[in-house]
């Protein structure tokens, strides 16, 4: 068994360490931004962003484009939709266009949930993130952290969207 830090080191090496990193951060982080979104504005990570998500749409969105935007299985997003709608934060129907469609959108309690658990989800953002890395370090994890979705899953959206923001810049 291993009793400290610098046995588990030794133990792993470089690339074991990075993975072990990589886990206990995302894993502290999402048990603080957790904490702090539901304290703040009564939402989980994943309600605050379905609500982002909506909030961006100039009006109700398919819930497949939603569930693309969000890394979602169809299944998880409707059973959180069905939760929101209950609580008045969203609303769902049937296209009209397309019976088999159904479309989402944000009410207006939806977007006033969103503002409440948006300040201490910034807060974080600065205290955690901002405030710890210079300009350099925030590149070079943002080019690791692509590196790592590419390989995770590589027609993520926003993988696609970096991909095409370099496409237009190179050809401008």
């Amino acid at each position: 068994m291993l009793e400290t830090e610098s046995d588990l080191a030794g133990h792993i090496g470089a690339w074991g360490s990075s993975w072990v990193s990589a886990i206990q951060v995302a894993t502290a982080l999402n048990s603080r931004i957790e904490s702090d979104m539901h304290r703040g504005g009564g939402a989980t990570p994943f309600e605050f962003a379905l609500l982002a998500t909506l909030r961006r749409q100039p009006e109700e969105a398919p819930m497949s484009q939603v569930a693309y935007q969000l890394d979602s299985s169809l299944s998880r997003l409707s059973h959180v939709v069905r939760r929101l709608e209950t609580r008045g934060w969203v609303t769902r129907r049937t296209s009209p266009d397309d019976a088999r469609v159904t479309l989402v959108g944000v009410t207006d309690e939806g977007l006033a949930r969103f503002r409440a658990a948006e300040a201490p989800y910034r807060r974080l953002m600065q205290e955690v993130f901002l405030d710890h890395l210079t300009p350099e370090e925030h590149e070079e994890y943002a080019r690791l952290n692509l590196k790592l979705l590419r390989a995770l899953r590589p027609e993520h959206w926003y993988v696609r969207f970096v991909d095409q923001r370099r496409e237009a810049d190179a050809s401008s």
